[in-house]
């Protein structure tokens, strides 16, 4: 994993806090002056960068990633002062953005990093997934499924993804349902386990485990699905506690350095126009609309 760090022109020294910080936790980086020079880089060695670490300033650098394909899926962290959230407001809905307020520890921008790196990784094996298939079994109007691990949570957003006009609009969000369903549901994993999990790389030695122990095996997430002309519907329930999600009614993509509901702001974000739980909060529905 190496991390670009893209400077303002050095208009202020935030780039030398955050190498400094990298550095304590032996995450390898590269620094940028400018974005004419960060993109240059970015294309001249695709593949070699799985998060980018940018001023506030340059927000507009995701418009010209999502230029282009290769570039499109690395997470931005966008480090703000300490009167700059207001400037960001109507970014709060598109992914892949994390940002972080200028005063933070270290460790925060390290489970940051560590989060944007996941999601990253997670995107492009589902694209390249949907990309290398299509479906086989023709086109899925309706059905229920159950599931138990990641990667049958990962089979399963590819099968139903593809029965969908956009597939990789709903990947995206309905692996982050599902993941909830298993991780944070079913196997009680909290987030800040799940962060020091993260930290420690452990995260899914720690769900293969729980799988196992007694009080969990017997779990499983199910998924209903129906497709209409121009829409398409998801329930997915959990066997988990629930969880007072009232919290995360209207949540954004926001500075969280736990990044509590980051998942279920990053499905609103990326492919559902509306996400409702229910009940304790063990089950959720979600809608997609498309284009006729």
């Amino acid at each position: 994993m190496t991390v670009l760090i893209i400077n303002n022109h050095k208009t202020d020294d935030s780039h030398l806090k955050i190498a400094a910080s990298l550095k304590k936790y032996d995450c390898p980086y590269v620094e940028m002056d400018g974005l004419e020079a960060g993109f240059n880089l970015l294309t001249e060695k695709e593949g070699a960068f799985s998060v980018i670490i940018v001023n506030s300033a340059l927000i507009m650098a995701q418009k010209d990633l999502a230029k282009k394909d290769a570039l499109k899926d690395i997470p931005l962290i966008l480090t703000l002062g300490p009167d700059e959230e207001e400037s960001i407001k109507p970014f709060k809905h598109t992914a892949p953005y994390q940002w972080l307020q200028n005063i933070y520890s270290d460790n925060a921008l390290y489970s940051m990093v560590l989060s944007a790196k996941n999601e990253f990784s997670q995107r492009r094996a589902l694209r390249r997934e949907i990309h290398s298939r299509a479906s086989v079994i023709g086109a899925i109007t309706r059905g229920t499924f159950r599931i138990r691990t990641f990667e049958q949570a990962e089979a399963l957003t590819t099968m139903l993804s593809l029965a969908c006009p956009d597939p990789s609009r709903i990947a995206f969000g309905l692996f982050e349902l599902l993941a909830n369903g298993i991780e944070h549901g079913n196997l009680g994993i909290t987030h800040e386990d799940k962060s020091r999990l993260m930290a420690e790389n452990t995260h899914r030695q720690e769900i293969a485990r729980r799988l196992e122990l007694p009080e969990y095996k017997d779990r499983y997430v199910e998924v209903t699905f129906e497709r209409e002309a121009n829409l398409v519907s998801l329930k997915i329930e959990d066997q988990g506690a629930g969880f007072d999600y009232h919290q995360y009614k209207d949540c954004e993509l926001s500075p969280n350095n736990n990044h509590h509901g980051r998942g279920i702001a990053l499905a609103r974000a990326t492919s559902f126009d509306y996400l409702e739980f229910l009940d304790k909060g063990n089950k959720v529905l979600a809608i997609t609309k498309f284009a006729p």
